[in-house]
């Protein structure tokens, strides 16, 4: 993204801890959303009222300042307070780009080398990085509030096609989100409480997966030259390669005998 010298400072910590991871998070949101620069907006709201495990796990490991700094921040170490400063807010505006690496990608391993790719799909970067494993394939939105239990890592919405199946530890396919804008609190939830998958790859990218994707922190791809949820089945092996936007599958064998 292009920021200007205020906002370079902003991001580099000349007004504080807080700011900077601020300013880190609201970046990376940018770029997962193709933004090219920031813009003033007079309208910003947060809110730590809603419950979850992972919050009253926070508040008591480290109080409110640190439940603050990681659930509204997306920040490792306690920021402190944001300060009061002018009206004006920094908002997105979006434009085609190539999204920059994370800082802190998860190491992952590498592709077996006894596997060789039989589908590759091409695609745009959400969040950079390297990952691979089961696909878990939905056909339907998914919802965060009242369709996934962050605890369990669960699908509990049900009238879900996935209803009670879990998403931890495998990479899922979904065409979107659906529901209220705590959608992505409620994955970022399954990162603190050590349920999170491990990528994502969806057909259409909003808002809500998208700050989804970022704050999971998982290689996540999307707008895709195929629609993943069509050609992706679950139990295929997939890797995502989200620097380079590249998706391999790996069909396994299903109860017809094809690959």
């Amino acid at each position: 993204m292009r920021l200007t010298d205020e906002e370079k400072g902003m991001l580099d910590g000349a007004e504080g801890p807080a700011v900077a991871a601020a300013m880190d998070l609201l970046v990376r949101y940018g770029e997962a959303l193709d933004c090219e620069w920031l813009c003033d907006v007079r309208n910003v709201a947060g809110t730590m009222t809603q419950p979850s495990p992972a919050k009253v796990r926070l508040v008591r490991e480290g109080g409110w300042p640190k439940a603050f700094a990681v659930i509204n921040l997306d920040s490792d170490d306690e920021a402190g307070p944001l300060p009061a400063r002018d009206p004006r807010h920094r908002g997105l505006v979006r434009h085609p780009r190539r999204v920059r690496r994370r800082r802190r990608d998860r190491p992952l391993a590498g592709w077996p080398a006894m596997i060789t790719p039989l589908m590759t799909l091409h695609g745009r970067t959400v969040v950079p990085g390297t990952v691979e494993g089961e696909a878990l394939v939905s056909h339907e939105p998914i919802s965060g509030w009242g369709g996934i239990d962050p605890a369990r890592g669960v699908i509990i919405e049900p009238r879900h096609e996935l209803f009670g199946q879990c998403f931890t530890g495998k990479i899922l396919v979904f065409p979107s989100a659906k529901g209220s804008s705590g959608w992505s609190g409620f994955f970022q939830s399954t990162r603190l409480l050590g349920t999170a998958p491990i990528g994502m790859i969806f057909a259409r990218v909003s808002t809500k997966s998208a700050l989804g994707a970022v704050v999971t922190r998982v290689p996540a791809v999307t707008d895709l030259d195929r629609d993943p949820c069509a050609v992706i089945r679950t139990g295929d092996w997939v890797r995502i390669d989200a620097d380079k936007g590249v998706v391999e599958v790996n069909p396994a064998p299903h109860e017809n005998g094809a690959d």
